[in-house]
Order: C-alpha cells, then sequence, then structure tokens
C-alpha cells in the first residue's frame, strides 16, 4: 500500500501540527494504522494546493472557500477534503481498519454531531485560540492569519479576548459550560440496564462505548488544540481538565496513543499553477 498524502498546516508550535480541523484526520490515519505521509502547506498556499488537486471546497469557514484538511489516496486516485468526508472515506476504502463512522446509517448524525460542537465552542475557542494561534504559526502564514481573521472579527486580534479582562473570564466560563454540556453528553445511559454489583456509574471511554468513533475524535482534536495552543499550564485548559473531576484530561489521554506526528515535506507551489 502506497503512503497516503495528508496535507496539513505548519507552525512553529510543538511537534509543528496544531489545527484541530487537521487534528482530525491525523487522528483517525493514526487510530486506523494507515501509512500516510505529511505534506505541510502555508495558509497562502491551501488555495493553490486545493485547485492544483482539484480538493473540492469545502465552505468550512466565512473566511475561505477551500481549507485543509484534505487527502490524496495514490491507491485509489482519490482527493478527499473536510474532515468528516474523510473519515467516512477511510472507513470505505480500508473496511479491514476499526471503523470510525459505525454503522455506516450514522454518518449523518457524526456530521450533525461535528458540526453542533463546532457551533457551541466557535465563539469563545476561537476567541481564546486565535491571537496565540497568530503568534506559533511562520511568517508567511501568520501575515496572512492576522489580515483574513482581523478582516473576519473587525478588531484586532489582541481585543478578541485580552488577559486579565473580564471579556476574557467570560469566554473561558462559557466554554467551560460548553465542555460540560458535552461531557454530560459522553456520560448519557452510563450504568443504566445493570444491577448491583455489576459496574453502575462506570465512566464511558468513548461515545460508543469502547471503540472510538469519530464523534470522539472530534472532541480529541479540540482537546489537543486547546492544550497545545494554549498551554498546559493556561487558565483555560486546566478550567476545562477540571470539568467533572478530569473527564477531558482523562479523555485526552486515552488519545495520546494517536498523536504521532512524521516529518513530512514541505509544499512547494508548482510552476504550472
Amino acid at each position: 500500500m502506497k503512503p497516503i498524502v495528508f496535507y496539513d498546516i505548519p507552525s512553529n508550535m510543538a511537534g509543528n501540527a496544531w489545527s484541530p480541523n487537521t487534528w482530525k484526520t491525523r487522528y483517525c490515519l493514526n487510530y486506523k494504522r494507515l501509512p500516510y505521509t505529511t505534506v505541510w502547506v502555508e495558509f497562502p498556499d491551501i488555495p493553490t494546493l486545493c485547485l492544483h488537486i482539484r480538493a473540492p471546497k469545502t465552505f468550512a469557514l466565512p473566511m475561505a472557500d477551500h481549507t485543509l484538511p484534505a487527502i490524496f489516496d495514490p491507491n485509489t486516485a482519490r482527493v478527499v477534503a473536510d474532515s468528516a468526508a474523510i473519515a467516512r472515506y477511510l472507513d470505505a476504502a480500508y473496511p479491514s481498519t476499526p471503523r470510525l463512522v459505525s454503522p455506516p446509517a450514522s454518518a449523518p448524525l457524526l456530521a450533525a454531531f461535528d458540526a453542533a460542537l463546532v457551533g457551541a465552542l466557535a465563539p469563545d475557542v476561537l476567541a481564546l485560540m486565535v491571537p496565540p494561534i497568530r503568534d506559533g504559526l511562520r511568517p508567511r502564514s501568520a501575515a496572512y492569519f492576522t489580515r483574513s481573521r482581523e478582516a473576519h472579527f473587525g478588531v484586532p486580534l489582541e481585543a478578541l479576548a485580552p488577559k486579565g479582562s473580564a471579556k476574557r473570564a467570560g469566554h473561558v466560563a462559557a466554554l467551560v459550560k460548553t465542555f460540560e454540556t458535552v461531557a454530560g453528553w459522553l456520560a448519557a445511559g452510563e450504568g443504566e440496564g445493570r444491577g448491583e454489583g455489576e459496574g453502575e456509574g462506570e465512566e464511558r471511554p468513548f461515545f460508543a462505548g469502547d471503540a472510538v468513533s469519530f464523534a470522539d475524535v472530534t472532541v480529541a482534536a479540540w482537546l489537543k488544540a486547546l492544550r497545545l495552543v494554549l498551554g498546559e499550564d493556561s487558565e483555560v485548559w486546566r478550567a476545562v481538565a477540571s470539568v467533572r473531576g478530569g473527564r477531558w484530561a482523562r479523555f485526552a489521554a486515552a488519545f495520546e496513543a494517536f498523536e504521532a506526528v512524521d516529518a513530512g515535506t514541505e509544499y512547494v507551489v508548482p510552476d504550472s499553477v
């Protein structure tokens, strides 16, 4: 099997990989143990790359038609963009690997979960993460990221959630409330149908029980990005990690086995483009 080509966004942060959206695909590839190689694409070059490989528009962000992740599978000559679509494709193309969308009929529900989670997190997580993301990017990407995000938000990035401000405290509190809500989803039904002494109240590892699903990957990717971009010692990560006695810290730890990042290669814009 030839390695799948996985397009990701580089940074100066530890481990290079940082984006919650591309982490979804990296977790999928690592969990399935599929061979792949990363091609690192700077932000200004993403539209060129996507047009060159004929990746479909994702409309994932209001400031960009083309976004990453995307993959090219040389074994099938397929290009797939969007993390949920990639997960479905990997399940279909490599049925002998652990499934992430099971049963296949659950695909619409998992896509809805992904969209609902992003919608719930976005106002607060973006305010908190966007400025340090900019600071962790390489110069070309940082300049592009600053221009596009300040045009979208209408304010300097430093004004989104200034450290020590009541505005920042409000975003942190709202983010914790969202993760408390999601923890409730994860805990729903725990211990049901069990008698005394049969594991009542046992913590379910993942949303579907003992097996990882794309819903778990979605949450794990945001947790990874929070820890990496804001830091394990940040007030944001400490607050999120402490929800329900450390529920999200334990959940994140379960995904450490799937966090390998290869060195990869740098994307070079072709002369013909």
